[in-house]
């Protein structure tokens, strides 16, 4: 297969992942978060985030979460939209 994507990488990226080098997405976020604060992480709609805000807004929802004191269950994702 002829992997036209390639061309558009950064120098740095590498062209494969190995996929054992991360337990879990939280371990690979939390390495990215650590490894690139200041590199892009998402663009769109013409907004971009870097990685420290991304782990910022991440820190920020998990302790407001934490701070609503419910009971397993109790909220549904859907609840806070």
């Amino acid at each position: 297969m002829d992997k036209i994507w390639l061309k558009n990488y950064l120098a740095h990226m590498p062209p494969e992942i190995h996929l054992d080098e991360f337990s879990s997405i939280n371990h690979l976020l939390a390495t990215a978060f650590r490894r690139f604060p200041q590199q892009r992480a998402y663009r769109n709609l013409g907004k971009t985030l870097i990685y420290a805000q991304v782990d910022r807004l991440r820190r920020d929802f998990a302790a407001w979460v934490q701070g609503l004191i419910l009971k397993i269950g109790e909220l549904h994702p859907w609840d806070i939209l």
